[in-house]
């Protein structure tokens, strides 16, 4: 990891994550296999079963709908 002076921000877009450290933090779930690119629709993704479990390890539901 390289070194930073401050943390990076993140920015809040219809309550997504968004901003450098949201798309940093994304790309990660993809490297760690919660995510995998649809090769049909390359703009969207699906959740992966290890990122289902994961989540839920983490106390995320993925099923519950935002309010």
């Amino acid at each position: 990891m390289g070194k930073q002076t401050a943390p990076l921000k993140a920015k809040s877009c219809y309550e997504h994550l968004g901003g450098t450290l949201g798309g940093r933090f994304f790309n990660r779930l993809i490297e760690l296999g919660w995510f995998e690119q649809d090769k049909e629709h390359p703009r969207e993704y699906f959740i992966t079963q290890l990122g289902l479990e994961e989540l839920i390890r983490l106390g995320v539901d993925p099923f519950e709908r935002s309010k």
